[in-house]
């Protein structure tokens, strides 16, 4: 028999069933049986049972302690939206679900065995096996939109891994608008460079009544000044200047191109104003770019120095050599690494990204444009070369320079994102120089993005 007896005061401390008996306090109980212990100081026999009905189920005998779990849904069993309490039951490979209105229980995946292990995130189930044989399930209702088109709410059962994409094409710049390619199951992208509207401002055509009118070219040729108005350009007298293709390596890229030379050798000479034209009516430039394309053979792009032109726009160009006196313009510089040998190089000239301003010129009214060049030496030799289809319109330049690939990812569930896919028909980089990139992705109205319900968008 006991000799001394304790007296533990409150004895308030309730079951603790997660320690070891020997380790729990003085005031806990490490067993109760058929009480609770929910509230100080009171304690309470325990629930009775009840009968309900039989219910359709799992047959055999469960393992104790595993297979069961109670869930609250935000979708009903016809996958609408309602809340719904649920309870899974696995068994024998089989995992059951009821809802709590429903008398009995139903199959909804069975195959592989698994040790369960249940739990849910954002209101859907991961099936999972703790003997880590088999794989994770999700098990839940998906909610996806394909192209506007409302899909139906599915109950989908699906293995957990949020799988890459393993299809998908690109169509890099079309010369023509592309038509769109579509493979089942993915997404294919068309990527193009930007280009915008243009409107001519003056074709170096003799006679294009589509021109701007021309109130005069002043050349200078090396200290002697030509000047050709609009009639002189349209009299076919001064062909010199005015040719559809000047030696075997140069022509018009449509009808007539202008050539820029000079006839007379100075020190002074090494940078000079070959070209200024001004016009009888003005353009307006705002938030819009110009362009003109140069072209220079191998020879003359060789002798440039390594800012090769100035490029002025604006209302107000001084035609003396070195002399801005009056000007009111914009000022561009163009490097000789902007300007491709043998070829037509078409620059562009973005209003409000000049590197200088000279004067106080109006960008709502231009009528002036001239070319200042830039040689390593006085020499005549190696300073010719040609002006083609000066136009404004939209810009084109923009923030994409460099090389790139282009890759896709899917969206699980809303939240996760898979790891890349590379679109296949890049061989190599698409390389581009300052410029505004336009996307088009295609897929089929009639599929679905991938082949899991569970995939809610891409990247």
């Amino acid at each position: 028999m006991p000799k001394k007896s304790i007296e533990i005061n409150p004895f308030d401390g309730g079951l603790n069933d997660y320690a070891d008996p020997r380790d729990i306090a003085e005031n806990e109980l490490a067993a109760a049986t058929n009480i609770k212990t929910d509230r100080p100081g009171r304690i309470k026999i325990g629930k009775r049972t009840h009968s309900v009905a039989v219910r359709t189920g799992p047959s055999g005998t469960l393992s104790a302690g595993t297979g069961l779990f109670n869930l609250n849904s935000d979708y009903n069993t016809s996958h609408a939206i309602g809340n719904t309490e649920y309870q899974l039951l696995y068994n024998d490979s089989t995992l059951y679900r009821r809802s709590t209105s429903d008398a009995n229980f139903t199959s909804i995946l069975s195959g592989n065995a698994y040790t369960p292990c249940l739990f849910t995130i954002d209101g859907n189930i991961r099936f999972s096996d703790g003997a880590f044989a088999s794989d994770t399930k999700f098990i839940g209702v998906t909610d996806v939109d394909y192209f506007g088109q409302a899909e139906a709410n599915e109950f989908t059962i699906k293995n957990s891994y949020i799988d890459s994409p393993t299809a998908g094409s690109i169509t890099r710049d079309p010369a023509t608008p592309a038509n769109p390619v579509t493979i089942n199951n993915a997404l294919c992208l068309i990527v193009q460079q930007k280009t915008g509207s243009k409107e001519d401002w003056f074709t170096f055509n003799a006679n294009d009544s589509s021109d701007t009118t021309l109130g005069s070219i002043t050349i200078d040729v090396g200290n002697t000044y030509t000047v050709i108005t609009e009639a002189n350009y349209n009299s076919g007298n001064y062909g010199n200047w005015i040719k559809t293709s000047d030696t075997s390596a140069v022509s018009a890229i449509e009808g007539e191109m202008f050539k820029v030379y000079k006839t007379s050798s100075s020190t002074a000479l090494k940078d000079y104003l070959p070209c200024r034209m001004n016009f009888t009516t003005t353009k307006s430039y705002e938030e819009k770019s110009v362009f003109v394309s140069i072209f220079m053979q191998s020879a003359v792009k060789n002798n440039l120095s390594n800012t090769a032109l100035e490029v002025r726009i604006g209302n107000d160009i001084n035609p003396n050599t070195g002399n801005t006196t009056g000007n009111n313009c914009y000022v561009y510089k163009v490097g000789s690494n902007q300007i491709n040998a043998d070829e037509w190089t078409t620059l562009e000239f973005v209003q409000g990204q000049h590197d200088d301003t000279e004067g106080d010129p109006n960008a709502s009214g231009l009528d002036v444009f001239a070319v200042t060049a830039f040689h390593l030496t006085d020499s005549n030799s190696d300073t010719t070369f040609y002006l083609d289809e000066l136009q404004i319109g939209e810009t084109s330049r923009g923030l994409w320079n460099g090389k790139y690939k282009f890759f896709q990812s899917f969206i699980y569930d809303k939240t996760q994102e898979s790891g890349t896919f590379e679109y296949t028909g890049q061989g190599s980089a698409f390389e581009v120089e300052n410029k505004i990139l336009q996307f088009r992705l295609h897929g089929l109205e009639s599929g679905k993005i991938g082949t899991n319900n569970r995939i809610t968008g891409a990247n």
